[in-house]
């Protein structure tokens, strides 16, 4: 158990109850027909995209589950992509969850990679998440982070990991997510300089656990990222010694747990590749409330 101001948090406790939670969204999910999976709500979520009927039926169902150990006695705050914030019981902890991250992937099938994000923090900023734990529902893997403890992929401990870069000096994979074609071209420059190979998994979350285990080398959203859409995954690349941060260098503490969109996202292993990768984003601009 760690303690964070005022608050603090049953480390082991809060990541079993993640658990659970993302095994009720991957039932959920798995009760639609592959057919049905790309079919809409007709509204849109917190997080300003239009609601799949599988996103509200994932979030339905780790809802019911957080609101079950609320009532014995395990109240919190959930903001969830899809409703925003729900009150259950307590303001902290405050629980950021995207009920399906990589949605569109989901919609089509199944067949990319999607997955269940969960962070549970004790105050109020990103800093401040204590526990992050991502269900790829595509694999089936388990990855999830406690702080200062390490982070873990299917029970197995990720040691520190250390940049690979070719002989011309070049990063050799990085991870990219941009859903708007128009967003990469500003960025070419920049990436075709300091990059080898680029790897795009559609899941924002899923690319900072590829960071976390070394399968890539940098990763970076060429457009807004969402708090929610990281909260979880960050962890895990700060305990493998990773860095990163909402461009151009927030600290971590002044970023509020929301579903509202920030600037982009530059996370590495060092500092140099992060502030090398700074200047493939320096064209997306925080957005105006």
């Amino acid at each position: 158990m760690a303690r964070l101001g005022c608050m603090v948090l049953d480390h082991s406790r809060w990541l079993g109850i993640a658990r659970e939670a993302a095994a009720a969204a991957s039932a959920a999910v798995d009760a639609f027909p592959f057919d049905e999976r790309d079919a809409y709500t007709g509204s849109t979520g917190a997080g300003g995209d239009r609601t799949l009927a599988i996103d509200a039926a994932a979030e339905d169902a780790i809802i019911s589950v957080l609101r079950r150990h609320s009532e014995d006695g395990l109240p919190s705050t959930v903001i969830s992509e899809e409703r925003g914030e729900v009150d259950l019981g307590a303001p902290v902890p405050r629980l950021l969850v995207d009920p399906i991250d990589g949605s569109l992937n989901a919609g089509r099938g199944g067949a990319g990679h999607h997955a269940v994000s969960i962070a549970i923090a004790s105050g109020p900023s990103i800093a401040d998440v204590e526990v992050g734990y991502i269900l790829d529902l595509s694999t089936g893997q388990e990855w999830w982070a406690i702080a200062g403890s390490g982070a873990f992929l299917d029970g197995r401990r990720l040691g520190s990991q250390h940049e690979r870069r070719t002989h011309d000096g070049k990063l050799e994979l990085l991870a990219i997510e941009a859903a708007d074609p128009q967003l990469v071209a500003p960025a070419l420059p920049v990436l075709t300089d300091e990059v080898r190979r680029l790897r795009c998994l559609g899941a924002i979350a899923l690319g900072l656990c590829q960071l976390a285990s070394g399968a890539v080398d940098a990763m970076l959203t060429l457009g807004y990222c969402r708090p929610v859409d990281a909260a979880a995954g960050q962890l895990l690349v700060r305990e493998t010694g990773g860095l990163l941060e909402w461009w151009p260098g927030e600290p971590l503490s002044d970023v509020p747990l929301t579903c509202d969109p920030r600037s982009a996202l530059v996370a590495g292993r060092s500092p140099e590749s992060v502030a090398a990768l700074r200047g493939a984003v320096a064209h997306v601009v925080m957005p105006t409330a």
